[in-house]
Formats: structure tokens, C-alpha cells, sequence
């Protein structure tokens, strides 16, 4: 898209602002679509967001916009905070653990560790999925190799893994 098309696109976005308000969603998707990833992409997604939930109360659409910022930023703080809400409100733990462990991915310290020990209780809580709570308990043991409750936590998800040698593996190597 060349930068007159571009410019064609922002000027639209700014023409519908205080127009009806599904025409300015679509102008701002329309201009995020076509933007490259940029701090500039994700505040459209972002303003699409919040017209999604504050105009039409449509949390899908909103959701669906807010993924579309970390996208392009991460750690989007309002993002995070809108999805982290909505992904529990909808009993999508498959998501929050994903979002959760991106998060705490970018921590550091005691901070990372204790976002990794939420994210795995979250997985062996609420999620069917024991291998992916293994992993995660896995990611909190390579943090902190002699966390007692990592160590526990690990060893009972395997136990309920579909692979019995993941249990047997796991049971002699944390013995020592």
C-alpha cells in the first residue's frame, strides 16, 4: 500500500470520528489492516476495542480487536487487562493460560517466577489438558530448580498425563 493510500485511509478514519460509530470501527479496522506492525496499528485496534465494548457492548468483537493489539504489542497493558477479564468471564482458560504465560514470559526475577507459578495452577486447575500444565510446572522448575510446590504440582499433572512414562521419567528425576 503505497503512502497516499495510506493517508487516503487516516483522513477517512479522522473524517468518520464523529460520525456513526460502525462506520468509524470499520474506517479504523480498514486502516490497522493496512498499517504495517506499528505503535500506530494497535491504537486502531485498540480505539476499535473500545468502541466495540463502550457503543455496541459487543465484547466478541472487542476481544477479537484487543488480540489483534498484543499482535503488535505485547504488553499492551489495557489489552492484557480487557482479555485477562474476558477470557475468565467466558471460561476460556485455554487462552488465559496462553496470555498469562506470554506475560510472564516478559517479567523478570521474582516477579517471572511467580507469574509462571500462577499461570501452571491455573493450568492444573482448569484446564483437561495435563501435558500442558507439565510444561508449565516444567518452565517454573527451570526457575526455580527446588520449589517444593512445583516439584508436588509437576509430578501429580503427569500422573494425570495420557503418557505414563512421562510420570515414571519425571518421579526419578525429581527424587534426587
Amino acid at each position: 500500500m503505497t503512502p497516499e493510500e495510506l493517508e487516503r485511509l487516516r483522513d477517512r478514519a479522522r473524517a468518520l470520528r464523529e460520525g456513526e460509530p460502525v462506520d468509524y470501527v470499520r474506517a479504523l479496522a480498514e486502516l490497522a489492516e493496512a498499517l504495517p506492525a506499528s505503535d500506530e496499528k494497535a491504537e486502531c485496534w485498540a480505539r476499535a476495542a473500545e468502541i466495540y465494548m463502550s457503543r455496541f457492548a459487543n465484547e466478541a468483537e472487542a476481544v477479537a480487536a484487543y488480540e489483534k493489539v498484543l499482535d503488535v504489542l505485547p504488553n499492551h497493558g489495557v489489552a492484557c487487562e480487557f482479555l485477562t477479564e474476558a477470557y475468565e468471564r467466558r471460561r476460556r482458560y485455554d487462552k488465559l493460560v496462553a496470555l498469562g504465560s506470554r506475560r510472564a514470559e516478559n517479567l523478570q526475577g521474582a516477579a517471572k517466577l511467580a507469574a509462571h507459578k500462577e499461570v501452571a495452577r491455573l493450568a492444573s486447575d482448569r484446564l483437561a489438558r495435563p501435558e500442558v500444565a507439565v510444561q508449565l510446572w516444567e518452565a517454573v522448575l527451570a526457575l526455580e530448580p527446588n520449589d517444593a510446590e512445583a516439584r508436588a504440582a509437576l509430578l501429580a499433572a503427569a500422573e494425570r498425563s495420557s503418557r505414563p512414562s512421562t510420570w515414571a521419567r519425571l518421579r526419578e528425576g525429581l527424587k534426587s
